[in-house]
């Protein structure tokens, strides 16, 4: 069977650093995993999967900060980091969004997830910031962790002070 539509999405980072100009990344494409369809497929058949629940950071590699970070595998079911820090993600900071981009108040094939890291999220290392190098989107299929869409980027150095504002948007 082939494919005749491919989930996709795109995610734009903002930080906000005490006293310095805010950065922002722009957008960038994510990856919707395979895993998705799977998650996809049980709720339309009805056997109670969980959409969107946390985001799990990482770590990723400290290698890819010298050669960039390979891209993320379709059938990927986790961050490559083995201890990601989750956080879960209210209902709240989720809307559709109409074809234009705009909120919608009825379902649509868009959805919109902003998450707001504030300080101490996560919980920098001994070295004082959070080395930021991959980051997923978790919901639950048959009561077990279901990858959703993953991201490798660059490191950003995520410090103790710092608010970053994960913008995400998946297109189904």
């Amino acid at each position: 069977m082939t494919h005749r539509w491919t989930p996709k999405g795109i995610y734009h980072d903002r930080l906000l650093r005490p006293g310095q100009p805010m950065g922002d990344a722009g957008w960038r494409p994510n990856l919707v995993v395979d895993r998705c369809r799977a998650l996809l497929a049980a709720f339309m058949k009805g056997d109670g999967p969980l959409g969107i629940q946390r985001i799990v950071l990482g770590r990723g590699e400290a290698a890819w900060d010298q050669v960039p970070p390979p891209p993320p595998e379709p059938e990927a079911l986790a961050l490559t980091d083995p201890a990601p820090v989750e956080v879960a993600i209210p209902p709240v900071a989720m809307v559709y969004l109409d074809a234009a981009g705009n909120p919608s108040v009825d379902p649509t094939a868009r959805i919109e997830i902003t998450v707001d890291l504030g300080p101490g999220i996560p919980p920098p290392d001994p070295e004082g910031t959070f080395p930021l190098r991959e980051f997923g989107l978790v919901g639950e299929l048959g009561g077990a962790a279901a990858l959703i869409d993953l991201v490798r980027h660059p490191v950003l150095h995520k410090g103790p002070n710092d608010t970053l504002v994960r913008t995400i948007r998946l297109e189904f």
